[in-house]
């Protein structure tokens, strides 16, 4: 018989797929969708801005509902919700059905945020659990990147043959097919032996809030100022460099797949977890700033972009891998809303202010400031850590004769 663990692998891998492909056929379509309801962009702003709103407010008690209540029951409350959102939106014709819709979609995110990590680690012996953390983190984001690629042909196969409606509901589909698969996984244990929510909300940002987890707070924050950068700027640096709209599906194919390689490569690179992220992130910024610099030579800034995808590939799974490496058991889903809610943030600040700067001074000098904010705080981070520790060694030397030093 399997062992429990791989087999609790196995299943969350596949829902993984399920996932990640939904999401990405998702993600394709529905700003276009709104559009033809129609909706005009400042009716579309708002609906997305509320969905934002709302997923901060739900992110971090969604995170300590899980600690208390089961991840098991949480992760499927929130696929569930998340389907019904899509199923939703499908059938949308007004702004106020639309923002429903997207409402339940922000909600099942939240509440399925983190869930898996506590369902996995469950089911290992302590000593595996660093090895399981390590394996499961670089697998899951290949399996998630290239189920994205397999999500963005179907869209091109389908947008061509059937309407956006008939995308959302395969997208809602594969997500009912995820939730079907987490039906298999263990069973969550006894509530009773679960702390309070809001225990769990107070120690989890007090949690963040503790000098050594500062660095991974930093780098998780940073991690959104490198996709942000990516998202929100490849399309029109490539349109300005010539590349034609029809031809941004193989481009986002291109990319995706660099982004699955970039996570697996990390299997052959022997650092810490801190060495890792912040090296990615390095690798991003200075993409971002020969893509920057490229001017109007295409070739120049999509190499840009597919070097730049596989650096954000490995840096996910870095950062991932460290996360749960620091997450103490009890709140580790409440730690990693926690640390999901500060992001959320940061995106919000980061959206913001790349839209005045890109206002004000053009694409290119915004890609060349979000690589340079990221040298920065890379930088500062490491001189700060650097010093924390220097000074924790004078005042605690033996603490560092530990084998369980922090890295």
């Amino acid at each position: 018989m399997m062992p429990l663990s791989r087999r609790t692998k196995n299943l969350l891998l596949t829902a993984a797929a399920f996932q990640g492909a939904g999401d990405f056929m998702f993600g394709a379509v529905y700003v276009i969708f709104l559009r033809s309801i129609p909706l005009d962009g400042r009716a579309i702003g708002f609906v997305l801005a509320l969905a934002t709103g709302v997923s901060l407010v739900v992110e971090a008690p969604s995170g300590a509902m899980a600690d208390r209540y089961g991840h098991r029951r949480i992760l499927l409350a929130g696929l569930l919700s998340w389907a019904v959102g899509l199923i939703a939106l499908s059938f949308a014709s007004s702004a106020l059905a639309a923002g429903g819709a997207l409402l339940l979609w922000t909600i099942g995110m939240a509440l399925q945020s983190g869930t898996v990590w506590p369902i996995l680690l469950g089911t290992v012996t302590e000593e595996d659990k660093q090895d399981a953390i390590a394996q499961y983190s670089r697998q899951s984001q290949s399996v998630h990147w290239m189920a994205s690629f397999l999500g963005a042909m179907a869209v091109l196969v389908l947008g061509a043959r059937c309407d956006m409606r008939f995308i959302l509901r395969t997208a809602a589909g594969l997500l009912v097919l995820a939730l079907v698969v987490c039906l298999w996984l263990p069973k969550d244990v006894r509530p009773s032996e679960r702390q309070p929510v809001l225990a769990v909300l107070r120690s989890s940002f007090g949690w963040c809030a503790s000098r050594t987890i500062l660095p991974l707070v930093v780098a998780s924050g940073l991690s959104t100022v490198c996709m942000t950068g990516l998202v929100v700027t490849w399309q029109p640096r490539l349109a300005a460099a010539g590349v034609p709209l029809e031809a941004n599906g193989a481009v986002l194919g291109a990319l995706t797949i660099a982004a699955a390689v970039g996570s697996f490569c990390t299997k052959f690179v022997k650092v810490s977890r801190p060495q890792g992220a912040f090296s990615a992130m390095a690798g991003i910024s200075a993409c971002f700033l020969v893509v920057a610099l490229a001017g109007g030579t295409l070739w120049v800034a999509l190499a840009g972009y597919v070097v730049a995808e596989f650096f954000l590939g490995g840096m996910f799974v870095e950062l991932g891998a460290w996360q749960q490496e620091m997450l103490p058991d009890d709140i580790r889903n409440g730690g990693f809303s926690a640390l999901s809610t500060i992001s959320l943030v940061v995106a919000v600040v980061v959206n913001a202010g790349m839209g005045e700067v890109w206002q004000r001074f053009g694409l290119a000098v915004t890609i060349g400031c979000v690589a340079l904010v990221i040298v920065v705080v890379i930088l500062v981070t490491v001189l700060v850590r650097s010093a924390f520790r220097d000074s924790d060694a004078l005042l605690n030397p033996h603490r560092f004769n530990s084998k369980k030093e922090i890295p």
